[in-house]
Formats: structure tokens, sequence, C-alpha cells
């Protein structure tokens, strides 16, 4: 595997723009060019309502331990939003390499970037605990596999909790590892435990996928700290990470991280905020970060950031929907 730089995880995903509806030619007929027309209107309405549409509280997740929505964030805290005149114009994306001639350049770059995107995009994550302990909570064989339940405890007074299962192949190691919040009902980490991969589960997801969401209980943990729910479960891949650091049946050098959707948002969040995850492979999760929002035109194409912060207002930090054209 070979480490992925935080600049290619954040921008190297191919831009869609889409393309303007050609005119309509000499051989259309009128009552052709009018349905056009009319569907266009349509589309326009669809868009302008859901414009309009106040953010709803999140069904699966919690903003922070105070506001339901956006509006009421908005209104608790006074946060304005910024001046969009004072901005640079750039029609393209700014070379994030810009300046940057060695490795400590790319040290001081990296840790721009990341306060930026803290800042626009996820919320400010906590560092990293010094008093992680893990508790083995039962450890059973499944077929060849052996599977182990872990409890991890953190943070202030060890309230913190994350769960994790591994599932560890009879193959002598060390191991490759690889790291996603999708439980075994899909065959994520089965797959890669049959190639030889030690799988390990965490539990920071939604929990339409099966098990609890220990992250949420981060929000008062952390009261200080304003870290959305994707970066709430990416900040739980590196507790996971912590704790595999202790195993000696974990090659270090191979750490990979994947989910789908909402996953893989997080997982290329986790990667690129960890240095110890050296590989992420992130399905379908073509929002802000990898698709960049400012060429993101066709709501019907894929994920605007006024789709994803009125229908998941959790997801992202609250900062982020001032770019929304209807909270300006």
């Amino acid at each position: 595997m070979k480490r992925r730089t935080f600049c290619s995880e954040l921008t190297g995903a191919a831009l869609l723009v889409s393309a303007a509806s050609p005119p309509p030619t000499l051989g259309q007929s009128l009552d052709q060019k009018r349905d056009d027309a009319d569907r266009e209107q349509l589309d326009a309405l669809d868009l302008l309502l859901h414009v309009l549409t106040p953010s709803r509280s999140p069904t699966t997740g919690r903003i922070n331990a105070f506001d339901r929505t956006w509006e009421e964030w908005q209104k608790r805290t006074g946060e304005l939003p910024p001046k969009f005149s004072a901005f640079p114009s750039q029609p393209l994306l700014p070379n994030v390499m810009n300046g940057v001639r060695n490795s400590a350049d790319w040290t001081q770059r990296k840790a721009e970037i990341r306060t930026q995107v803290e800042h626009w995009m996820i919320g400010r994550m906590p560092r990293a605990p010094d008093n992680i302990r893990a508790v083995i909570t039962a450890e059973r064989r499944e077929g060849h596999i052996n599977v182990r339940d872990v409890r991890l405890e953190f943070g202030p007074e060890h309230r913190g909790i994350l769960h994790l299962q591994l599932l560890i192949p009879p193959v002598s190691g060390p191991l490759p590892v690889f790291l996603t919040n999708h439980n075994r009902a899909r065959p994520w980490a089965a797959t890669a435990v049959a190639r030889g991969y030690l799988g390990v589960i965490y539990f920071a997801a939604d929990p339409v996928y099966g098990f609890p969401d220990d992250s949420d209980g981060y929000i008062e943990l952390y009261p200080e700290y304003d870290f959305s729910c994707i970066a709430r479960w990416a900040w739980a891949a590196s507790r996971a990470v912590d704790y595999l650091y202790t195993l000696p049946q974990v090659d270090r050098r191979y750490i990979a991280i994947s989910g789908h959707s909402r996953n893989a948002k997080q997982a290329v969040i986790a990667a690129a905020f960890d240095g110890r995850i050296t590989a992420v492979v992130p399905s379908s999760g073509n929002t802000g970060e990898a698709n960049p929002w400012r060429y993101t035109t066709d709501p019907y194409v894929t994920e605007s950031i006024e789709q994803i912060t009125t229908a998941f207002p959790h997801w992202f930090s609250s900062t982020s929907s001032f770019f929304c054209w209807s909270r300006r």
C-alpha cells in the first residue's frame, strides 16, 4: 500500500461539472420546446423550494448538546456568516502544494489545511487521549476466525467508550489491517479477512447499521469542541488505531480504512487527520471533501452543500451552512 497524502484525499477526485442543456434544434416541434421550458421551470421551482426549506432535526444523530437544528445553533451562538467579498476570487481549485519545498514546509502546510477544514467543514476535534485502556469483553471462534470484542475506555475519568470487534484470521503476523465502521451484515471486513487482513469494526456509525453510535457520547465528554458527526466517527477510528498500535500481530505500515457513502466521508477525514492510517478507499463519498461543493451545480447528480446540510445538518460543522445561498 502507498500512503496517500492529505492533499490527494481532500482534493484528488474527479470534478463533476454539469453541462448546460443544448439549445433545441430546428427540427423540434413547438410542443417539444414548450415541454422543455415547462420542465426547466419545474426543476427551478423544485430547487428553490429545497433551498428555502429550513433544516430539520436529524433523525439519527445530534448537532451538539444544545441545539436540534441549525437555526437554533445560529440563534444561540449569534454566529454570523463570513464576509464573502473578502475571500479571494479563484475560479479553479487552489494549489495546496504552493510554497511547499521540503518535508518541513509540507508539515506546516498540512496543519494550515487541517485548521481550515476543521473551521469551515467538520468542527474542531479533541487531541488524542493519553489514557486509553482496553477491556476484552468476549472472545470466541467462528469457523477459522477468532472474534474478539473489545471495549475501549478513555478521556475524562475514562468516560469515553468505543466498542471494537476484531476478526483475526489464522495467519501468522504481523498482519495488515482493514478498518471500517460497517457491521458484519455487510461483507466489507469479511472479504478483507478472507484475504489475510485483520478486520476491525468500530462502533461509530448511524444506528441504522445495527449497533449503537458510541461517538454520540463524545458530545458531552468534550463540550468545548464542536466536532460534527462525521468528525466524531473519524476521531473514533483513530481511537481504534490507538488500540491496534498495542497489538503485536498488527503491521503498522499497512492500516487501511474504508466505508460507503457517509462512512466514506468519515474514512477520508480519518485518513487525512491521522497519518497512521496509510490507505483509504472511500466508496461513493462524493461530497465536499471529494467532489468540491463549488463545482456541484446539478442537485440531481450529486449532493450540493445546500442538500447535505439541510437533509443531514449534524454531519458537518454548522459553520459550513453559511455557504448555502438560503443562509447568507
